[in-house]
């Protein structure tokens, strides 16, 4: 096992004597420290599943062993950490870090000033905290580690300290079981972030929409999970708000793509009033479905980024502005397939897949209403007489609303080119296609 203990120090603290976190991690002015000890506790689920609240008052614990090899072991996950943490607004001196085998042994240790020490001999007695009651006594002892205290005879230490006091030693020592509870996450996601003043600069929006999304991102990938659409709610005074959907074309929990298409909403959209608050909200969340990892970018990664590129224009343009073809469940030509948009998740009800070598050839261009043709000679007119070259593939459909009988032919113009034609049972020609 192997844990880590990561301790936040405030950077000043209120006439009461709570501690208030710095003002950059703060996302609300009332917001108390511990809030904020437990945003950052659930900010690090994405890294592992068991995380708990230590026994300081700005400690959390993260039991890393089974995933530290997907970090990339120890040292590159403490780099992750403090990447994570300057994000979100906390200078690198403001957060102590130690790693121990155990969570009750880290929790000693971060709080100790020369954390990076691998044994816990010389560790002080004052970073210990069930010894805090009885640090006169030790001290008149001539007691200031843990080393010489645990030298002593355990039979007067437990007569003097109590079994409680010895049985947290012996955890902390991994002499004896210590379960932790860990955290859970909430169902759905909402956070607010205050500006000082109120303001209407993009850069500012920006950096404060990234911020919300970060903790966003950890919240989903604890989760395992990704999302398809937030929204963000710009407060712009007494009960005034302006609404901000952000979509995506599939499930995603990376942070830039999100990030970027929030920009790209931002920049088209005009802001009605300066805005004093920013808050995300995530209702709907899905799991992420698995997927091999493309190293040679193939067809997997250039479909990507089309849905990439898909969800840009449609930020940059609007959602009906591009649309993709959905097949539906008719044998109507003109009802086979209509246009959506391109982030939208409902999947019509269509027939399983039939082999192309038995579909009959279809026109790359289909005209939205049929053309009637002119006939000579009982054949079909376009430019001058038809050549039926294939058919008729006969299609009759929607018996129980407007009934469709037609017998389709690929007919060749004078020209050579290739159209689709059909003849209704009244021996009427249309024209209702072209071929590439």
């Amino acid at each position: 096992m192997l844990w880590i203990a990561c301790q936040f120090h405030p950077a000043a603290y209120s006439p009461a004597s709570e501690p208030i976190a710095p003002e950059p991690v703060r996302l609300t002015p009332d917001e108390s420290f511990q809030t904020v000890r437990l945003r950052m506790a659930q900010w690090a689920l994405q890294f592992t599943p068991d995380v708990c609240l230590g026994q300081w008052a700005g400690s959390i614990l993260l039991e890393v062993a089974p995933s530290l090899r997907l970090w990339g072991g120890l040292e590159s996950l403490l780099v992750q950490l403090q990447r994570g943490w300057a994000s979100l607004g906390w200078p690198a001196q403001s957060v102590s870090v130690a790693w121990a085998p155990t969570a009750r042994a880290a929790d000693w240790k971060v709080a100790w000033a020369d954390c990076g020490r691998q044994t816990l001999a010389g560790l002080p007695l004052s970073c210990i905290p069930e010894l805090a009651p009885h640090q006169t006594m030790l001290a008149r002892m001539g007691l200031h580690q843990l080393g010489p205290l645990l030298k002593m005879p355990r039979a007067g230490l437990t007569q003097r300290l109590g079994p409680a006091v010895m049985k947290a030693l012996d955890a902390g020592l991994g002499r004896r079981p210590d379960p932790h509870r860990p955290i859970t996450l909430a169902a759905s996601f909402e956070q607010t972030l205050e500006f000082a003043l109120p303001t209407d600069s993009s850069l500012m929006l920006e950096e404060a929409c990234q911020r919300l999304l970060t903790s966003c991102v950890a919240w989903l990938k604890a989760q395992q999970a990704g999302l398809r659409q937030a929204q963000f709610v710009l407060g712009q005074g007494r009960h005034r708000q302006q609404l901000l959907n952000v979509t995506l074309a599939d499930l995603s929990h990376d942070l830039a793509r999100i990030h970027r298409i929030t920009c790209e909403r931002l920049a088209r959209e005009p802001l009605a009033a300066a805005v004093h608050q920013v808050t995300l909200r995530v209702q709907a969340i899905e799991p992420l479905p698995l997927e091999t990892i493309d190293c040679l970018e193939g067809p997997q990664q250039q479909e990507m980024h089309i849905r990439e590129l898909c969800e840009r224009l449609q930020a940059r343009l609007g959602e009906q502005q591009v649309l993709r073809i959905q097949l539906e469940d008719s044998h109507c030509p003109e009802a086979a397939a209509s246009l959506v948009p391109t982030n939208n998740p409902g999947q019509s009800r269509v027939p399983p897949p039939t082999p192309a070598s038995t579909l009959p050839p279809r026109p790359l261009w289909l005209l939205e209403a049929p053309q009637a043709l002119s006939t000579q000679n009982d054949r079909p007119c376009y430019e001058g007489p038809l050549r039926l070259r294939a058919g008729p593939e006969r299609i009759e459909t929607n018996w129980w609303e407007e009934p469709v009988q037609r017998d389709y032919f690929i007919a060749e113009t004078p020209d050579q080119r290739l159209i689709w034609v059909y003849r209704n049972p009244s021996h009427r020609w249309f024209l209702h296609g072209f071929f590439g």
